[in-house]
């Protein structure tokens, strides 16, 4: 063999490297070096459908129109600030779509739909529910009937049927500031004195009732307000108002219709279902001051 020094594979088993020093093969051996692991050739990103961008594409146009929206209604001037807002909206509606879905009624395989629902609060009024409750209670407004459904944050609460033909009034007033409202909102409080509170007096099991609620639905206070102006639409586009029960005015002496209503408000706080604040705001209204 005429070959320059070097390692070459043994020439008996050619298993493993032996030396050669140029003249012989010497007894120095090592094995064959490791090939080094293949490089793997880089990848192209994958590119989006045309129908997946034209998705995502109109997903982005209306959240933007949502959150100008959000903007002219609240008047809020950070444009983050009402994208935050439109994607607090859209968490409590895939919330209230998944968790809180109404229930399907027995015994129909085509349940109705309401013509509207909103989300609302107990003030009180019950005789079974003296003070107010925090948890979340869906109020679906039929052709005929209030519906007023638990959901998963208020298990406190019974469903509750309303036909029209039981109600004989049915108000959105101011809600009534409590002291600590007062006092932390000072002159801005006002701005918290927004009519989102509805009154709804009925015959119902426990005789006449005054249920009151405040609306949640809207985010905000003055939001509130504008959810109870809606709902105030949709009594008289669908002629609600025309199914409740109308009541003759009774003859009364002077002063004596308002003694009667400060003996009645006096008896709803007694018995605990006004509150101070609450007798006080009625009070004013009545006197007129």
């Amino acid at each position: 063999m005429t070959a320059a020094p070097g390692w070459y594979p043994d020439p008996g088993t050619r298993a493993f490297l032996r030396w050669w020093d140029g003249i012989q093969w010497t007894p120095y051996t090592q094995p064959f070096p490791m090939a080094p692991p293949p490089v793997p050739s880089p990848q192209p990103p994958p590119q989006p459908q045309p129908v997946q961008a034209k998705e995502a594409a109109r997903a982005r146009q209306q959240a933007m129109a949502e959150a100008r929206q959000m903007q002219q209604e609240l008047g809020i001037s950070s444009w983050e600030a009402a994208k935050r807002q439109v994607a607090a909206r859209k968490a409590e509606r895939a919330d209230g779509e998944v968790a809180e879905r109404p229930p399907v009624r027995p015994n129909s395989t085509d349940p109705e739909r309401p013509l509207e629902s909103y989300d609302v609060v107990y003030k009180g009024g019950l005789r079974d529910l003296p003070k107010s409750k925090v948890g979340k209670i869906k109020m679906e407004l039929y052709p005929d009937r209030i519906e007023l459904l638990p959901t998963i944050g208020s298990k406190f609460w019974t469903e509750l049927t309303i036909p029209f033909s039981t109600i004989s009034s049915l108000e959105i007033v101011e809600r009534t500031l409590n002291t600590f409202e007062g006092l932390a909102g000072g002159l801005n409080s006002r701005q918290l004195n927004q009519k989102n509170n509805i009154h709804v007096t009925y015959a119902g099991a426990e005789g006449e009732t005054l249920l009151r609620l405040e609306m949640l639905s809207g985010v905000t206070v003055m939001g509130q307000a504008t959810k109870c102006n809606e709902f105030e639409d949709r009594l008289r586009n669908f002629r609600v108002r025309e199914q409740f029960v109308t009541r003759p005015p009774s003859p009364t002496l002077p002063g004596e219709g308002i003694s009667a209503e400060l003996a009645r408000l006096a008896s709803l706080k007694a018995d605990g279902i006004l509150t101070e604040e609450e007798f006080a705001a009625a009070k004013a209204r009545l006197l007129g001051i």
